[in-house]
């Protein structure tokens, strides 16, 4: 977000104030539903969908599909990133409080710090030296495309490392679907 666009936008409160309620307390409130839908199996399933549930809008689902419709892109920009910035703070206090009543413990003060480190702390440094360092700024406007595509690939990796740690669980659980559909 340029700070320009920032303020622009800051002006639709209202707007603003409906967004944050909606996906910060809504969304987290209604992720008690999908642990309560004993028809969809594996119960690893509906674990998955509450914390789907808990979290906050990404930039695919809360811009790109605002801006194909033909809605605010920078609102929905702004509330995607002040809401992933709460998030931050909130996600793993109300995972662990969802969680629990799937009997599944997480500690939320070591998944708190793990998060400072991880997305606030890069975050910060990366908009301190936007506004700072005009080189800084500079070489991100001419290497946008090569940025852009770094963290697609960064992304990419992180969620093919996960699976790939994964794959001797998500092996017993497939087999344990397929002995439960030929029951």
């Amino acid at each position: 977000l340029k700070s320009d666009d920032v303020a622009a936008v800051l002006r639709a409160r209202a707007a603003i104030g409906w967004g944050l309620l909606a996906i910060l307390v809504v969304s987290p409130v209604l992720s008690f539903v999908p642990l309560n839908l004993a028809f969809v199996r594996p119960a690893e399933l509906r674990i998955g969908l509450t914390v789907f549930c808990t979290m906050p809008t990404t930039l695919s689902s809360g811009v790109a599909l605002v801006a194909q419709g033909g809605g605010n892109a920078a609102l929905a920009l702004l509330l995607t990133v002040l809401t992933n910035l709460v998030a931050v703070f909130s996600v793993p206090f109300v995972l662990g409080l969802v969680l629990d009543a799937a009997d599944v413990t997480i500690s939320p003060l070591p998944m708190l710090a793990k998060l400072v480190c991880l997305i606030l702390a890069p975050l910060i440094a990366g908009k301190v030296g936007r506004e700072r360092s005009a080189k800084f700024a500079a070489f991100g406007a001419r290497r946008k495309a090569e940025v852009n595509r770094a963290n697609s690939v960064a992304l990419m990796a992180i969620v093919w490392f996960k699976v790939s740690q994964s794959a001797g669980h998500i092996r017993s659980i497939a087999a344990a679907q397929a002995a439960y559909v030929v029951l």
